[in-house]
């Protein structure tokens, strides 16, 4: 039962991902969530890997998609081409991403929090 309430306050707290707005503006004018881009580069791996010259494993590459943005449920999206140029601002969010990674790993708890962190 203990299991079960973890799995589900995790998958609560993943949910947020669908609300959180990125600046990367959709075909249609609308801004995609955090979940829209994980989504959208999930697909393109599965298109693009059997195009590549060499073999990736893809189960490993989909959960480094699914993992990559989880912080951002709590933080929000802090977009590449700001933080790149602003090294403070780099510096926070790396900070505030590796304290919000340590978090859900302990949320999630056992090996899998511990492969989430990793």
């Amino acid at each position: 039962m203990e299991n079960a309430k973890i799995i589900l306050d995790f998958l609560r707290f993943s949910e947020k991902l669908k609300t959180q707005k990125r600046d990367n503006l959709l075909s249609d004018g609308n801004r995609e969530s955090v979940a829209d881009h994980s989504w959208h580069l999930a697909l393109m791996a599965l298109v693009v890997s059997p195009h590549l010259e060499s073999s990736v494993d893809l189960l490993k590459v989909f959960k480094m998609i699914l993992i990559h943005d989880l912080p951002e449920a709590e933080i929000g999206d802090i977009p590449f081409s700001k933080s790149v140029q602003n090294p403070a601002l780099k510096k926070e969010k790396d900070d505030q991403e590796k304290s919000e990674i340590g978090k859900i790993k302990n949320m999630v708890r056992g090996d899998l929090g511990k492969e989430i962190y990793e």
